[in-house]
């Protein structure tokens, strides 16, 4: 679960000419984009293939950009979002941040300023994956070391239920002996 070299990026704008324009743009700029005009096409695309940012409008006729973002963030909690508009206020700025949008653009925007928001915004998704592999590292860790101080098999078989448990977030866990 790491960030590609080529980030991958979904933009969701309804406006197509402006939505394809950021695409080429972005893509010259060494990103791997795809486009929609649709929120409900890109959530289908989000659910099918793994990415690392959505950049999305806040005004689309099917549904808003923060309630894309919410949606979005329920496929993939460790998702990085961004809010931009062209009808910007204080309580939509807000509401995007709660939801979990890294940033909030006002459009029209220079690619200037888009590209040290994106760079950010790719850091802090990178840092959310490297910190769950140091996590299931840890666990790692824990039953080998568990395992190498056990005084006796069920102690060994005990701990290995326990991180099989909590590793795979397991409701229940079965160990087949031969």
């Amino acid at each position: 679960m790491t960030i590609s070299p080529l980030a991958k990026l979904v933009i969701v704008d309804d406006e197509a000419a402006q939505m394809k324009a950021l695409c080429n743009t972005l893509e010259h700029e060494g990103y791997s984009t795809t486009g929609f005009t649709s929120a409900n096409q890109a959530l289908a695309a989000l659910r099918e293939q793994e990415i690392d940012l959505v950049l999305t409008d806040l005004m689309m006729p099917e549904m808003n950009g923060i309630a894309l973002l919410r949606a979005a963030l329920e496929i993939d909690p460790n998702l990085v979002g961004i809010v931009m508009t062209g009808h910007g206020t204080i309580d939509t700025a807000v509401e995007a941040m709660k939801v979990g949008a890294l940033d909030y653009i006002l459009k029209p925007f220079k690619l200037s300023a888009i590209l040290p928001v994106l760079a950010r915004a790719l850091a802090v998704r990178r840092l959310r994956m490297e910190n769950i592999q140091l996590r299931e590292a840890v666990g790692i860790y824990e039953l080998s070391m568990a395992m190498a101080f056990a005084l006796d098999f069920n102690t060994v078989l005990q701990k290995v239920a326990d991180a099989a448990f909590q590793q795979g977030q397991a409701s229940e866990v079965s160990i087949l002996l031969p």
